[in-house]
């Protein structure tokens, strides 16, 4: 299909790109044209539904530690804005420090911030470490700094992967059976939306996601007519003809 064939042509301006950055091979990227394709445009939710969905964790997840990590996961990608990658490179002292230097692709560099909330559901999912862990039933002594860790029998502490997180939302979405669907990317797009309606400069939200163009950051943002009504009204209360 088109949208398949455009992700496969993708890949290659991306790599030609990197090779030209890197190797300065002079092969011209921007040549390669993608068709046009209608794509699905990315969810988003409310402040609400963010709340609903952080009860919903505790129906799927069995073990308090598991509810208290995957907790942590939504609130930091929805507070932050953070992708997949740099979610697994936040620290514990970054977020005790309310911000985070992380290098993203090509050693580019960017800060994620944190909020109270995700700093005392981390302190929480410490506090739960310090007893004997599920399927262990015994205490394992930390070794890294890591704040989201894998919890798996062989890995306890260890950089979380991918798959484990992907698999947590699969769970999830599963429970919930809705037509939105739950993902860290989902959270980004429910961060820049958040964000925006709380009057944030658009410039400023470019920087604080990380990205190069402007009309990158507009895709995220999810226009809500409520509040764009409420606006539209104080603007003009005052007007008199």
């Amino acid at each position: 299909c088109s949208w398949t064939i455009n992700q496969k042509l993708l890949v290659i301006k991306h790599f030609f790109e990197y090779m030209n950055y890197i190797y300065d091979i002079g092969i011209d990227y921007r040549k390669i044209k993608l068709n046009k394709v209608k794509y699905r445009t990315g969810d988003y939710f409310t402040e609400e539904e963010i709340r609903e969905i952080l009860k919903a964790i505790d129906k799927t997840e069995k073990y308090r530690i598991n509810q208290l990590r995957f907790k942590l996961i939504v609130l930091v990608c929805f507070v932050s804005g953070s992708r997949l990658n740099e979610l697994r490179q936040i620290t514990i002292k970054g977020i005790k420090n309310w911000k985070q230097k992380i290098v993203w692709k090509w050693d580019k560099e960017r800060y994620l911030f944190f909020n109270r909330e995700c700093i005392e559901v981390l302190e929480e999912y410490i506090e739960e470490q310090q007893r004997p862990l599920p399927r262990l039933w015994r205490i394992v002594k930390r070794i890294n700094d890591y704040a989201i860790c894998s919890h798996w029998y062989n890995s306890f502490w260890d950089m979380i992967w991918k798959q484990a997180i992907t698999e947590m939302f699969k769970k999830l979405n599963k429970y919930l059976k809705r037509d939105k669907i739950i993902t860290c990317h989902t959270l980004r797009h429910s961060f820049a939306t958040f964000m925006v309606d709380h009057w944030t400069n658009v410039f400023h939200l470019k920087e604080l996601m990380g990205h190069e163009k402007i009309n990158t950051t507009a895709w995220y943002y999810h226009r809500n007519w409520n509040i764009l009504y409420t606006e539209q009204q104080q603007v003009f209360s005052q007007l008199v003809i």
